[in-house]
């Protein structure tokens, strides 16, 4: 009965010695912060991905972030977006030496067009008129993508 628990025991240990490193070689970690470019404040909340995946993480709210996946995607780029902000690429085997990341954003401001309001008398008829005749507009019949994230 010893011998067979002592053979148990080395049994699970040599799986262990085995699997579990083979297993972390075929992961990727890449860990850091995201900051403003101007002026060094953390980005909460902004997201890291790579480009073409649904694989992705959102940073915390002192922008920092740990992002584990797969090696195949080692020759994939980084991507890292906020609102607000200029997206920031980078390819991922150019990272593979870092040992933390900082990324900094640039703002991008946008311009908007001017808004008018003006007081004007609708009845609901003509309300429901104008919301059928927008429906092209407001949903499109061209398929897209949408990038969603959850944590």
């Amino acid at each position: 009965m010893n011998k067979m628990l002592r053979t148990i025991h080395l049994s699970v240990l040599m799986y262990l010695g085995i699997v579990i490193p083979g297993h972390s070689q075929d992961q990727f970690m890449i860990k850091g912060s995201v900051i403003d470019a101007q002026t060094n404040e953390p980005l909460a909340f902004s997201t890291i991905s790579i480009l073409g995946t649904s694989n992705g993480v959102v940073s915390n709210f002192l922008g920092a972030f740990e992002f584990s996946f797969h090696s195949l995607h080692e020759q994939d780029t980084l991507y890292v977006s906020m609102l607000g902000y200029e997206p920031y690429k980078v390819a991922i085997h150019e990272l593979k030496t870092a040992k933390e990341l900082t990324i900094r954003l640039n703002e991008s401001i946008l311009l908007l067009d001017e808004v008018e309001v003006n007081e004007q008398k609708l009845s609901a008829l003509d309300i429901v008129k104008n919301v059928i005749a927008n429906i092209p507009k407001n949903y499109p019949n061209a398929p897209y993508l949408l990038d969603g994230f959850t944590r």
